[in-house]
């Protein structure tokens, strides 16, 4: 699976997801995380804030939204995401 593709999709279970007690506050903190990071990196792509909001929310409803997220991401990242939030550069692995 590709970076970008394996981010969008954490993303997406990550606001669907559907368990309780501590587990439950496990995974809305990493999601938030997640978010927060993926947000940050349509900010430095020139992406505003509240469009990366709205594409991440949008992802959990379909598969045409989480397409759209997916490839904003690559298009700001550069298909290569270091964990970090930021596009590695093409001689990185």
């Amino acid at each position: 699976m590709e970076p970008v593709t394996l981010v969008v999709t954490a993303l997406v279970a990550g606001a669907t997801a559907g368990v309780s007690g501590a587990a439950a506050t496990a995974v809305a903190e990493a999601y938030e995380a997640l978010k927060k990071l993926v947000i940050s990196c349509f900010r430095r792509g020139g992406i505003p804030e509240e469009s990366g909001q709205e594409l991440i929310d949008a992802a959990a409803h379909g598969t045409s939204p989480r397409a759209a997220l997916e490839q904003q991401l690559a298009v700001v990242t550069g298909g290569r995401f270091d964990g970090a939030g930021r596009a590695e550069s093409a001689g990185s692995s």
